[in-house]
């Protein structure tokens, strides 16, 4: 039970607000009390329980109340069409949380794939994957279900570079080689698919597919004949399109496109970008937040991350505009130090709940992953840390630069301003690599394999390369962990571990004009998965607490090995 000590979320001014509603509800019958409660936040409702004995044993005794706060503590929102009652969907809750605590592997499933896999995904437990001519869809292995029927769709004549999936639309997107022979020379045609998962056929959705554009010849590899670092990202009606460049001999930028595929509009096209920001994209640097708005880091100066919303111009007409919001200033360098690059990685965005599912994540909580890599005149290696950062930050400053800017200049908000206290910071990052083919991030959720860290080898005695390592920024995370959270809301047997807060001192690192630090919690688990399992695993995270560890053998299968809720 909740004592007046616990007060997770509760800030001064709502506390006092909070206060005088408690004591004003104290008065009335429970009933009219859980009635007038239930249209509360969590906020507003821990703070209530905070305040008042009798308010917090009305809330206590109200399972409504309770699911409102602990969908709160994971991260999640309630979706209001869901048949399941109050009860029901606390039950559900729960389970999910217990399944993040579990680390027994439950179910180890062998999936037939293609033997020279070129590229795959995995969005809301469907596993999709290609050999450039063929491709496969099943559903991975959850805490309750067995892995699903592999479904093919074979692809007569086509050349597949590239695909993403949103089941909850139940779209696929590929892309198609449009060069009619090799050798190819100038513009490269790429045709891009927009397909029904369910039927094969195109979506009934899509204005146009396929989707007809052009890149530079430079931004296809000779050898393979395969575009550099290829990346697609749905966001409901938005699709973006990345490709990066490694070419010694020209000079030439990534190419960026955004369009809304449902009407054929193209919302951005870097190569046409007047916008300095915007024109300087690179593949690893952009990032969306949802299908209205997104972020572009920048190496300028002392790096930035840039805010940008879509916006559709006054005549209703036009296509939307990308309009740039504000500036969030990374931390401050010497004169002998610049950014390199700024990497950056999101989970999926799905644009509607997973299929029976009462609850999804929600996006002010999504976590969003940056790795800085700097380069000195007093450093012969370049030096790079890992950053994580909630949604909720970027979507205040894009309101603010909303609301304080029209039609003006972007706000420039200095590092020291939003940044130590919204930033988990790790280093050195050499544990956490950014992949562009894994889906290890879900929600505030990550996982990944690696040795774990160096602060706890001296705990587990050994530093093996396989172990699995879960990162988690959710509050009923942090709270379990600092066994403050009731044991029957706590996570089953693992709660983890607080990181250490980390802090980069100028002294040591001769990059930054000050200290820096991060002073966001943060829980990690580490746990040793079977002996069986390779160490050249990939994570991919199930949104129903089931963690896969994937492995693509040479006779073409793939090993899903999944961490789900203890029998």
């Amino acid at each position: 039970m909740f004592t007046s000590s616990f007060n997770p979320l509760c800030a001064p001014p709502d506390f006092v607000r909070s206060s005088l509603m408690a004591l004003t509800l104290s008065t009335i019958p429970q009933e009219l009390q859980i009635e007038i409660l239930s249209n509360l936040d969590a906020l507003s409702l821990s703070c209530c329980m905070s305040t008042c004995r009798s308010i917090n044993e009305t809330i206590w005794s109200s399972s409504h109340l309770i699911y409102i706060i602990q969908l709160h503590l994971d991260g999640l929102k309630d979706i209001e069409t869901s048949s399941l009652g109050c009860a029901g969907r606390l039950n559900q809750l729960l389970l999910r949380r217990h399944a993040w605590g579990s680390t027994s592997p439950k179910l180890c499933a062998k999936l037939i794939s293609l033997p020279d896999c070129v590229t795959y995904d995995l969005i809301d437990g469907v596993f999709a994957s290609t050999d450039g001519f063929t491709l496969e869809m099943a559903s991975l292995p959850t805490g309750t279900e067995e892995l699903g029927t592999v479904t093919e769709m074979k692809l007569a004549g086509l050349l597949i570079w590239g695909l993403t999936l949103d089941p909850s639309q139940d779209v696929l997107v590929f892309l198609e080689d449009g060069a009619s022979a090799l050798p190819h020379s100038g513009p490269r045609k790429i045709l891009v698919h927009i397909r029904s998962m369910s039927t094969h056929e195109i979506h009934p959705l899509a204005s146009l597919s396929p989707f007809e554009l052009y890149i530079h010849s430079d931004h296809v590899q000779v050898r393979t004949n395969i575009p550099f670092n290829i990346f697609l990202h749905l966001a409901d009606n938005l699709l973006v399109l990345r490709f990066n460049i490694e070419s010694r001999e020209r000079d030439l930028p990534a190419r960026v496109i955004m369009w809304d595929w449902t009407t054929s509009e193209v919302i951005l096209d870097s190569a046409a970008a007047t916008d300095p920001v915007l024109a300087a994209l690179d593949c690893h640097n952009l990032g969306l937040l949802d299908s209205k708005s997104f972020f572009v880091t920048s190496p300028l100066n002392s790096g930035a991350i840039h805010l940008y919303r879509l916006v559709r111009p006054s005549n209703g007409e036009s296509p939307c505009v990308p309009v740039h919001r504000a500036a969030l200033q990374l931390p401050p360098l010497i004169s002998t130090a610049k950014p390199f690059r700024i990497f950056t990685k999101s989970g999926p965005i799905q644009a509607h709940a997973p299929f029976n599912s009462p609850f999804v994540t929600n996006d002010e909580d999504r976590i969003h992953v940056f790795k800085p890599v700097y380069n000195s005149s007093q450093r012969t290696f370049p030096l790079s840390f890992n950053m994580f950062i909630p949604q909720r930050v970027f979507t205040k400053y894009m309101s603010l630069g909303s609301l304080e800017n029209q039609g003006g200049p972007a706000l420039n908000i200095p590092w020291k301003q939003w940044g130590p206290l919204n930033t988990c910071i790790i280093h050195p990052p050499g544990i956490f690599q950014l992949d562009k083919q894994c889906r290890y991030i879900r929600g505030q959720r990550i996982a990944f394999t690696g040795p774990g860290f160096e602060w706890d080898l001296e705990e587990r005695k050994t530093c093996s390369s396989k172990l699995v390592v879960m990162l988690d920024f959710s509050i009923v995370g942090v709270l379990s962990a600092r066994r403050t959270l009731p044991s029957s809301l706590s996570p089953m047997n693992h709660p983890g571990k607080l990181i250490p807060l980390c802090t980069i001192k100028a002294s040591e690192v001769p990059l930054f004009e000050d200290d820096v630090e991060g002073a966001l919690p943060c829980v990690y688990s580490v746990w040793d998965p079977e002996a069986n399992v390779t160490t050249d695993n990939k994570c991919l995270i199930h949104p129903d607490g089931v963690i896969n560890l994937l492995e693509v053998a040479k006779q073409g299968y793939v090993y899903i090995y999944s961490f789900a809720v203890s029998d």
